[in-house]
Parts: structure tokens; C-alpha cells; sequence
């Protein structure tokens, strides 16, 4: 009797619905599509800094080769998104029929699904607003802007888009019930952070010391180009009069 209750209370406590089948082939997908998608765009983007893949794939126009860049990171994104939708709904969701306020909580998940999912929108469309070219790592291309963006979303998140596609999975997970998207999110929004503050900051910041380096360096010429032209300037004038002197007193 004690272990058929104790078996009993386990199957009321812990649903199989709750369970996340990682041997699930939908699950293996999201979860590959996830890990591989930064992987391939950080990874063609160094391309382009070291040799300018894109740029000789378009002849020359580094800005026609970063639109098609930012056409391929969202490509990838679009597979990634169908197959985490897909994993979501081919897994079974949470069973809340057995408990006493099931509907209320049903309800309550529903909300903040909702209210997250929202949030990561503003968040995601705001940054890609105010990026607009600039939005798809455009340094690697030698496109650079020319001062820092400091207004909503950026003047309280570092990375706006990042961490508002990550709010977008968390809500879409509870909305939908599913442990299965609760993990793809908590793995999506690791392989966010890793790529963000491990890989793409820092090579950015390296990128922008560089490009800052060079604009020293260009203002300094240019000033020194003026002074030049000054002094010749200046040099001719002295002459011109020397000369009209001279003519004066002859």
C-alpha cells in the first residue's frame, strides 16, 4: 500500500507532460539550429573583416555585400524560429487538469507568456529601429556609425535585440505550456550571452578602436595639409609684396 501511494503521488506530482524528450528529432533540430546559427554569421563575418568575402562576391560595394549578409543572418534566424516552433508543438504541454486551480493558472501562464512576448517585441523592433543599416554587424564591412547610439533601447540595455528575442522565446514557451520551450529558451538565451560578451563585443570594440585610430590620424594630416597650405599661402604673400616693394623703389 505505501508504494502504490508513493507511486500514485509521483504520477500526480510530476506529469510526463513536463518532461522535455531531448532524443525528440524536433528537439535536436531547435537545439542545433540554435547553437549553429551565431556560429555561421559570426563566423563569415570574420571572413569578411580578414579577406572581404562578401565584398568581392558584389564587386566592390561593401554595402550591397552587408545587405546581403544581414539577408543571410535572417535566413538563419527563420530556420532557427521553425524549428523551435516546431519542437513546441510537436511536445506535450503541461497537463493542468489535475489540480484544484488549473484554469486560473492556465490563465495566469497565459499572461506573462503574453507580456514577455511583448516586452522581447518592443525591445527587438525598437533596436532594429534605431540600427536600421547599421543593425547586422556592419564594422566587419567597414561600415561604422558616426556617433554612438545612445537613445531607447540602448540607453538601458546593452544588447536590446538579443535579450528581447530571449524574452520572446520565455513568453512563447509559457503561453504555450511547454517544457521543451522553457529549455530552448534558457539554451537560446546562453548562446546569446556567449556570443554577445565572449565574441562579437570585443571584436567590435577592436573594430572601433581601429576605426577611431584611423580618423586620428586622417584629422591629423588634414591638419597638417592646412598648415602646409598656410604657410604657402602665407609664404606667396610675403613674396608678392617683397616684389611690389622692390618695383616701387626702383
Amino acid at each position: 500500500a505505501p508504494v502504490l501511494f508513493l507511486r500514485e503521488h509521483r504520477a500526480r506530482s510530476v506529469s510526463s507532460t513536463a518532461l522535455v524528450r531531448l532524443d525528440h528529432s524536433d528537439v535536436r533540430a531547435a537545439l542545433i539550429s540554435i547553437i549553429l546559427a551565431p556560429i555561421l554569421w559570426n563566423g563569415l563575418a570574420r571572413l569578411e573583416y580578414h579577406y572581404r568575402l562578401w565584398t568581392r562576391m558584389t564587386r566592390g560595394q561593401s554595402v550591397f555585400a552587408h545587405r546581403l549578409f544581414s539577408l543571410f543572418i535572417i535566413a538563419c534566424s527563420t530556420i532557427r524560429e521553425y524549428c523551435i516552433h516546431r519542437a513546441v508543438r510537436t511536445s506535450s504541454v503541461w497537463s493542468l487538469t489535475h489540480l484544484h486551480h488549473g484554469a486560473e493558472i492556465a490563465r495566469v501562464l497565459r499572461f506573462w507568456g503574453a507580456f514577455l512576448y511583448t516586452t522581447g517585441a518592443v525591445l527587438s523592433l525598437s533596436g532594429f529601429w534605431r540600427l536600421r543599416l547599421y543593425t547586422y554587424m556592419p564594422e566587419y564591412f567597414g561600415l561604422f556609425c558616426s556617433e554612438m547610439v545612445s537613445s531607447f533601447p540602448f540607453n538601458v540595455f546593452s544588447d536590446p535585440m538579443y535579450l528581447g528575442s530571449a524574452l520572446m522565446h520565455f513568453g512563447y514557451a509559457l503561453w504555450c505550456r511547454s517544457s521543451t520551450g522553457l529549455v530552448l529558451a534558457v539554451v537560446l538565451s546562453l548562446v546569446y550571452w556567449v556570443a554577445a560578451r565572449l565574441i562579437e563585443e570585443p571584436f567590435m570594440y577592436k573594430l572601433y578602436a581601429e576605426e577611431f585610430r584611423r580618423r586620428g590620424m586622417e584629422q591629423q594630416r588634414e591638419h597638417l595639409e592646412l598648415s602646409v597650405d598656410i604657410i604657402r599661402s602665407t609664404t606667396a604673400c610675403v613674396k608678392m609684396a617683397s616684389v611690389h616693394a622692390s618695383k616701387k623703389c626702383t
